[in-house]
């Protein structure tokens, strides 16, 4: 089984119907290789904290840029057109 991976932001929580939205690991060594998570595969999905297991095909040392797309809005509402934040901080799996 994978490692836990836990993020903390404001209003991260993944949510919608648009197909991007997901959590993406996109390789730093090259953009043709992503990993998505969508909301169904979140351990935790909260506007505050987000909990997934790492997916095996991450392992190896390579870096990997997280981006997060959601059409989440705080109150009930959703974005008509997803937003995409990446994590200023590269992500290396052990």
């Amino acid at each position: 089984m994978g490692n836990l991976l836990i993020l903390e932001g404001k209003r991260i929580r993944i949510e919608g119907t648009d197909d991007t939205v997901g959590l993406y690991f996109d390789s730093v060594s090259g953009p043709e290789v992503s990993v998505r998570l969508g909301q169904d595969s979140l351990c935790r999905n909260n506007p505050s904290v987000l909990e997934c297991i790492v997916p095996e095909e991450l392992r190896g040392g390579e870096a990997f840029r997280i981006r997060l797309v959601t059409q989440y809005m705080p109150g009930g509402k959703q974005r008509e057109n997803p937003l995409s934040f990446t994590f200023p901080t590269l992500f290396r799996p052990a």
